[in-house]
């Protein structure tokens, strides 16, 4: 973590797993298993260090399309905000995969909404649509109505 505070020029790391794999003699699997930690760690640091969310790895595999699309799900998941890509061709998919879809906007501004007129009456905490919506859960929201909003 201290590499991510070493200087303020630092805006966002990226991961280069081919890399690591080479440095650690890790094999490359399935699920990749062997390099959850360390994208786990990047994403932690980056998060402590007040970074931008870190960008994932190449996918090498330019003819395995839902592979690509699989990965990418996960690792967003785990915290990455994208991922480096080595041709044209995975832009798309890529794009699929991290953009705020109209659905999840309205969805979210709906939970936004909610929140925001119960925490002006004093309440922390509601239900919207079956779902547990506090703090935590309402600037998720909130962030995502942010993203898809600025990419208009």
């Amino acid at each position: 973590m201290e590499i991510a505070k070493a200087s303020s020029k630092v805006k966002q790391f990226a991961f280069g797993a081919e890399d690591y794999r080479l440095d650690l003699n890790i094999e490359k699997s399935a699920n990749d298993e062997a390099l959850l930690h360390a994208r786990s760690q990047i994403v932690l640091a980056s998060k402590v260090a007040g970074l931008a969310p870190p960008i994932d790895s190449v996918f090498v595999n330019l003819h395995d399309s839902e592979g690509f699309k699989s990965e990418s799900v996960r690792h967003r998941q785990l915290g990455f905000q994208g991922k480096l890509l080595i041709h044209p061709k995975q832009i798309e998919d890529l794009q699929s995969i991290y953009a705020v879809t109209d659905k999840e906007y309205e969805q979210a501004l709906t939970i936004c909404k909610a929140f925001e007129d119960a925490q002006s009456q004093g309440i922390a905490s509601i239900s919207v649509n079956g779902q547990m919506v506090d703090y935590p859960v309402y600037k998720q929201r909130k962030q995502l109505v942010e993203r898809y909003e600025s990419n208009q």
